[in-house]
């Protein structure tokens, strides 16, 4: 298996979020072990979904929010350290 850095743009996401009104995006970066890019989206993207900073109440979620993979690439080498948190901005 390999280290795939990915590069995760978010939007249209529920601003209650962040305790705001109307809709955020953000910027993540995630590393995953994988046997593919195919692979790495998918353990990526599950790996987001139980990120708790990104729990919100069933009330206040969106039908519109998505999440793209900017950039996926192969690591030479096993990270140092896994990347976490967000960048939020305001749509």
């Amino acid at each position: 298996m390999a280290w795939y850095q990915c590069s995760i743009r978010g939007e249209n996401f529920p601003g209650a979020i962040l305790g705001k009104k109307g809709l955020i995006g953000f910027f993540a970066t995630r590393v995953v072990e994988a046997d593919s890019t195919e692979e790495a989206e998918t353990k990526a993207l599950a790996n987001l979904k139980e990120e708790k900073e990104l729990k919100v109440a069933a009330i206040h979620r969106t039908e519109e929010a998505r999440v793209f993979f900017e950039e996926i690439t192969e690591l030479q080498r096993r990270p140092i350290h896994k990347r976490g948190g967000f960048t939020f901005f305001e749509q």
